[in-house]
């Protein structure tokens, strides 16, 4: 009994989400930018962010955090194939970008980032709570 799935081609999985535009926002540029699957793991010390980036390299990649919104963004290199002609494609070019809002108990200036294999790994560490405990002392007011 053959158990594969079959899908239509707006419900494939290798179908990309292209990063939505708040309404009145155009895009610059004539690529299109998807939205990367991402997963996100915590361990309590800090939050791990893996994105699926393929074709993007250290030099193409933007990490950045403003104000509680980290974005990561990728421009993959154009893939070439030279001596051929492409036929039949399911493989949409573009860039990646996509937004994230973090909460105020990250350590903002020790987040790393490396990209290996067009994987990205955002390591957030969480900040040490600021607020400490204050003795109160009896006052001989008199």
């Amino acid at each position: 009994m053959d158990t594969a799935k079959t899908y239509d081609m707006k419900e494939s999985p290798s179908s990309k989400e292209e990063v939505a535009m708040p309404e009145g926002v155009e895009r610059f540029g004539s690529r299109k930018a998807f939205v990367p699957p991402v997963d996100i793991v915590d361990n309590g010390k800090q939050t791990v962010l893996i994105a699926d980036m393929p074709g993007v390299d250290q030099d193409s990649i933007e990490v950045m955090i403003e104000k509680n919104v980290l974005t990561i963004k990728g421009k993959p290199q154009p893939i070439e194939f030279q001596g051929l002609q492409l036929v039949y494609s399911e493989y949409a070019e573009g860039d990646f970008e996509r937004s994230f809002t973090v909460t105020e108990d990250v350590d903002r200036d020790n987040i790393t980032a490396n990209i290996k294999e067009g994987v990205l790994t955002v390591v957030i560490p969480k900040a040490r709570p600021a607020a400490r405990r204050i003795a109160v002392g009896q006052s001989d007011a008199g």
